[in-house]
């Protein structure tokens, strides 16, 4: 009876010692993973500070083309238009000048 004794003990301690094992790394793992992940996206960070202002440069080249290519486009609309608006606004007036001679003289 006493070996049967002795042998729950030492398994007791055994299973023990397992289970602490276990959980060191069941905990350490987590923190290793934070470690790497900290440690990636200040590399990241780095690498990204170097190539920032190439690329804020390669958007303001593109902001420029797309709104010298707008201008383009806009420019003879809005000529137009206003072509329209100044002939439109004259012969309005001309219209009115017109209209009161004629009132004026009968």
């Amino acid at each position: 009876m006493w070996e049967i004794t002795v042998l729950i003990q030492a398994l007791r301690d055994v299973s023990l010692i397992i289970l602490s094992i276990l959980s060191f790394i069941m905990c350490i793992l987590p923190l290793v993973a934070m470690f790497f992940a900290v440690r990636g996206t200040l590399a990241l960070k780095r690498k990204t500070h170097a190539l920032a202002p190439q690329a804020q440069a390669k958007v303001r080249w593109a902001q420029t083309m797309v709104d010298q290519g707008a201008n383009k486009v806009v420019t003879p609309v809005v000529r137009a238009h206003l072509v329209y608006t100044r002939w439109s606004t004259t012969g309005r007036v001309l219209l009115r000048s017109l209209r009161r001679q004629t009132h004026h003289s009968d």
